[in-house]
């Protein structure tokens, strides 16, 4: 990719570590994501992407992204930020199932206005 390597191509939501993922997955310092050091945090699934990270990409086949992250932020394409708010992982089916029961709780248990 030729690409201006001191530009930002990618920028990450990063989230404090769940405890199903207690090591994280990268290191947020200034705003720039590493993959070395610590404190580490986890890649919140919140990202916005230059195009141009993807032209060269092979077309109609499956690839792991963590690969191409780890290369992208190896290069210091990468910034990111820290929401440390309610975050929920809703990778499966079951957890939406989980998110969704936390919720109709959540509003059962309203005061009415």
């Amino acid at each position: 990719m030729a690409a201006n390597s001191t530009a930002p191509h990618m920028h990450m939501v990063m989230v404090p570590n769940p405890g199903y993922h207690p090591r994280g997955d990268f290191t947020l310092n200034s705003g720039k994501l590493t993959l070395d050091g610590e404190p580490r945090v986890t890649f919140g699934n919140i990202a916005l992407y230059r195009t141009g990270l993807f032209r060269e990409l092979p077309r109609g086949e499956k690839l792991r992204i963590l690969p191409l992250y780890r290369d992208w932020i190896s290069r210091g394409w990468a910034t990111g930020e820290c929401f440390s708010g309610r975050w929920f992982n809703i990778g499966t089916p079951a957890d939406l199932a989980d998110l969704e029961r936390e919720l109709s709780s959540n509003l059962r248990e309203r005061p009415a206005a």
